[in-house]
């Protein structure tokens, strides 16, 4: 017994709940970036691309995957500042989820880097809300 060490176990201090609140953070930041990068290299290289439809498309795709990241946090913003949000939380709950659906969809119109950051922004959308409305 003398000279032995005893076994304790160890507590992470990355606890299931910690992470969550940590991922969905980075990526609540994400999502905007990566929303202005895909606008920028679409107002660069997309118009002049693609037909008008698909360029009108896309640009829809864009604007509708940052306006699920508005609605989804707005609540949240308007309830830290004060705001009574109950009446209307779930009408921005139900936005966020069509803006997002509306955006992926429509991402498909869009061609090269642009595509691929609106698609990546929907999903790590579809992950934040994940992350904050089953935990």
């Amino acid at each position: 017994m003398v000279g032995e060490q005893q076994v304790m176990p160890i507590r992470t201090i990355w606890s299931q709940p910690t992470f969550y609140q940590v991922a969905s953070i980075t990526l609540s930041l994400a999502i905007p970036m990566l929303t202005g990068l895909a606008w920028r290299g679409w107002a660069r290289h997309v118009p002049k691309d693609l037909p008008r439809w698909r360029s009108i498309t896309g640009a829809i795709s864009i604007l509708s995957t940052f306006l699920s990241w508005l609605s989804f946090l707005g609540p949240f913003l308007l309830d830290m500042m004060g705001i009574d949000v109950r009446r209307f939380a779930e009408g921005c709950l139900s936005a966020a989820f069509l803006f997002t659906f509306l955006g992926i969809s429509l991402a498909f119109a869009l061609r090269g880097s642009s595509r691929a950051l609106v698609l990546l922004a929907g999903l790590s959308m579809i992950l934040v809300m994940y992350m904050n409305i089953s935990f």
